[in-house]
């Protein structure tokens, strides 16, 4: 009696065809998990300057002036810079109590940035 089974040919033939299919996939795979990381590093440092803004908002500082910080943990150099109104802008009426401010994240070569605004200094208000 002869019995229904695989050649050794076939097996061989089987085990090629998804050796070849799991290559195909694997730098998808890694393509995928790079991407990952590298989003969660933009997050974190998005929160960073987030936590930077939220600074500027709860304590205002008195003189608007540039400036620039370090941080190692993650290493990243954040540049906060203050922008008047410009004339032509439809929040020109603002421009006596506001003032816009910019917060630069940059790591590894890529710059993030977020913009708020932020009241006066009362030594600036005309």
């Amino acid at each position: 009696m002869k019995r229904a089974a695989f050649t050794i040919i076939e097996v061989m033939f089987a085990i090629v065809l998804l050796s070849t299919a799991l290559l195909m996939l694997s730098p998808m795979q890694l393509g995928s998990l790079t991407r990952i990381m590298r989003g969660r590093g933009d997050l974190q440092r998005i929160y960073i300057l987030r936590e930077k803004l939220q600074e500027l908002l709860i304590k205002p500082p008195k003189k608007l002036k540039s400036e620039a910080e370090k941080r190692e943990k993650p290493q990243t150099e954040i540049n906060v810079t203050f922008h008047e109104i410009i004339k032509k802008s439809q929040l020109k009426e603002f421009s006596r109590d506001i003032v816009i401010a910019r917060v630069d994240g940059t790591y590894q070569g890529r710059t993030q940035t977020l913009v708020t605004f932020l009241p006066k200094p009362k030594e600036d208000k005309l």
